[in-house]
């Protein structure tokens, strides 16, 4: 007897969705070539039905994980899921601690200092480009932008009363714009299937921190605190979609500070593997406590 033509199915009950008892069904069928293999055929159609069987059990359950905890946050990837931000997976146990109006004041004023600080250096570049000399960085007003007008709103009528006047940006960006030599990313959404976690790296760039010393660095401005395995999960995602090394991971401080020059320096690691690794214990952390 030759077999001509496989079928294959497959149906189950997901319990832990967002509505209960969802129940995903597959079926795939296949016509066998001259010479194929029966047996290799079977299994190749069994591991496409569970495939989308298992995406469709990770699926609901994110969603269920997105009614119930409503500070986590999530991206979306082509092939229909979501994956759970960096930012989610790192503190995802201490933003349980800060009031929904507090985190909305602070992503606002990381926002607005991302804006103007954005504009700043893109306009440098430019200028950099068309072969000016006397360059001078352009520092815009966050109530120029029109995009920033929520944000700004919100950060005016917060409680916790911030100001973007406060934050060290202007003078930092003045002494470290120009020791950006290229830049490859700005504000880049990196995704990494391997381990599922999404999120939207700050800058790379070819940076001189010292002069003659040009390294390729992923760079992160943070006007509060900040973690070198958030900087190992972009570096180490963008290298692989990229084929490039990252030599260094920088954090930008440009929050607020009492130093007499007005800035902190930036704050240099070099040991990616090492955060890399840390990363991926969180990340087995998230996993065991939501289950995705």
């Amino acid at each position: 007897m030759k077999i001509k033509e496989i079928n294959v199915s497959k149906s189950g009950v997901i319990p832990n969705a967002s509505y209960s008892n969802l129940k995903p069904a597959y079926s795939i069928t296949v016509e066998l070539e001259d010479g194929e293999n029966e047996e290799e055929a079977i299994m190749k159609c069994k591991a496409i039905v569970n495939r989308h069987f298992e995406l469709d059990e990770y699926s609901a359950r994110v969603d269920l994980i997105q009614k119930q905890f409503k500070t986590l946050r999530f991206y979306p990837t082509p092939e229909g899921v979501k994956y759970p931000s960096a930012t989610s997976v790192l503190y995802y146990d201490k933003d349980f601690f800060k009031s929904k109006g507090e985190l909305l004041q602070y992503g606002s004023m990381g926002t607005i200092i991302h804006t103007v600080f954005w504009f700043a250096l893109k306009s440098y570049q430019s200028d950099i480009a068309k072969g000016k000399k006397d360059i001078k960085i352009i520092w815009k007003d966050p109530t120029e932008f029109p995009e920033l007008e929520k944000h700004v709103g919100i950060v005016k009528e917060g409680s916790l009363q911030l100001n973007w006047e406060n934050y060290s940006y202007q003078t930092f960006g003045n002494i470290f714009i120009p020791k950006i030599k290229k830049v490859y990313a700005i504000e880049q959404t990196v995704l990494n299937p391997e381990i599922r976690v999404g999120g939207t790296l700050d800058l790379i760039a070819d940076l001189e921190l010292t002069k003659g010393n040009v390294k390729l660095s992923i760079v992160d401005l943070k006007t509060g605190t900040y973690d070198f395995m958030q900087h190992a999960f972009y570096g180490k995602t963008w290298e692989k979609i990229n084929n490039k090394k990252i030599e260094q991971m920088v954090t930008f401080p440009l929050g607020k500070t009492d130093n007499k020059q007005g800035y902190k320096s930036p704050i240099v690691e070099t040991d990616i593997n090492k955060y890399w690794d840390m990363m991926l214990v969180k990340r087995e952390e998230f996993r065991d406590t939501f289950e995705i």
